[in-house]
């Protein structure tokens, strides 16, 4: 069985622990070369050192990030919180002013059904009032009419007052004029003839002959019906 050979640094690693088991004094090579093996040592423990703390101070720094961050978070938590109270409030103050908008609303309709009763009354009154307008709108018409038919038939029996005082006085002149001239010695025949005459027919200056039995050929006045609604509705009775 060949046994492999042991590299100088095992061999020498080896040796110095006997020798430092044994109590025997170190060899200036193997002190140097322990040396520089604690050196290199501490090489790579200063370097971890310096990862280590370089490290740190990431660590602090992104503690310190993370810090604010998270005092950003407390903050804007809070700044939430208070927008989400006072959200409420305005949400409570809206749901209140709803209540109100609501309930006057129902009051708007009321009234708007109110008022569409009264004017639903008030077009029926208007149009019985408009009716009760032209009855005496037409009342009226026929009142002027008779009033300047009456007017007219006051001008004719003026007239014709006039005339017959005119021929009353012909009369009376023709009358006592046969008074004087009257011969008590003519038979009563002819008298009586004249008389009969004079009864029937009466002479005018004109000449024109007026018929005592004739009846006034004129047209009579429309009657008015003075006790219709539509003027008792304007001339209520006492």
């Amino acid at each position: 069985m060949e046994i492999s050979e042991i590299s100088p640094e095992i061999d020498d690693y080896i040796k110095e622990s006997i020798e430092v088991s044994l109590g025997l004094p170190i060899s200036d090579k193997n002190m140097q070369l322990k040396l520089m093996a604690l050196e290199d040592t501490q090489h790579r423990l200063q370097s971890q050192i310096f990862e280590l703390e370089d490290r740190l101070v990431l660590a602090k720094a992104e503690a310190n990030l993370n810090a604010q961050g998270l005092m950003r978070s407390i903050k804007d938590k809070e700044k939430i919180l208070s927008e989400y109270a006072e959200l409420q409030e305005q949400h409570s103050k809206l749901e209140e002013g709803f209540k109100r908008t609501v309930e006057a609303c129902d009051e708007l309709e009321r009234e708007n059904e109110e008022l569409y009763a009264k004017l639903i009354d008030s077009s029926k009154a208007r149009v019985d009032l408009t009716s009760q307008v032209e009855s005496l709108n037409v009342e009226k018409e026929q009142l002027l009419v008779n009033l300047n038919k009456a007017e007219e038939e006051v001008v004719l029996l003026s007239k014709e007052n006039k005339m017959l005082e005119r021929e009353k006085k012909v009369l009376a002149e023709q009358f006592k004029r046969r008074q004087v001239g009257h011969d008590p010695k003519l038979p009563s025949s002819s008298s009586a003839k004249i008389k009969g005459k004079s009864g029937i027919k009466k002479s005018t200056v004109s000449g024109r002959l007026i018929d005592s039995d004739k009846e006034d050929a004129r047209d009579p006045l429309t009657p008015i019906n003075f006790n219709s609604p539509e003027l008792d509705a304007f001339h209520p009775s006492v």
